[in-house]
């Protein structure tokens, strides 16, 4: 029996090219997806709608605006814990929106055929997985914790 080498290197080039044209599209996907991560924002408003926030797509507030009649219908402490609450439902509404990308990205980094060629793509789940910041007032018992522990935050 006779093997055609010719005819298997052509045959491993064909799927190699095919593989990389694979590898190609998914990468540019998951760029097209990360970036509308990056770009994804968050808005909550105070139940009474005199409070709105948004933040960027890490939580943090990049807008805050107060109706005038704000400083009249709260008191210092009430209007601080109202915008911390609102701002922390925006982070949330964030978090939600960045985390249905994730699933988007995560479903785009899969590869038809990677059992053949491309096993899987090293640290993809690494760089696909979203990490939530915590919102635990800087005296709380998680940060001291973290901090202690190294964990930063």
């Amino acid at each position: 029996m006779e093997l055609d080498f010719e005819s298997l290197r052509r045959e491993a080039q064909e799927q190699i090219t095919e593989r990389m044209g694979e590898l190609t599209s998914m990468m540019s996907k998951v760029s097209a997806l990360q970036a509308e991560a990056r770009a994804s924002m968050g808005t909550a408003d105070s139940r009474d709608r005199l409070i709105s926030v948004t933040v960027n797509a890490s939580g943090v507030p990049i807008e805050i605006e107060l109706d005038s009649s704000v400083y009249s219908e709260y008191s210092p402490s009430e209007l601080s814990a109202e915008l911390l609450s609102v701002a922390q439902d925006a982070a949330v509404d964030v978090q939600e929106k960045v985390g249905a990308i994730t699933t988007r990205m995560q479903a785009a980094a899969r590869i038809e055929h990677s059992d053949s060629i491309i096993p899987e793509i090293p640290g993809i789940n690494d760089l696909l997985a979203t990490q939530r910041p915590s919102v635990d007032p800087p005296t709380a018992d998680s940060r001291l914790r973290r901090e202690f522990d190294g964990g930063g935050n």
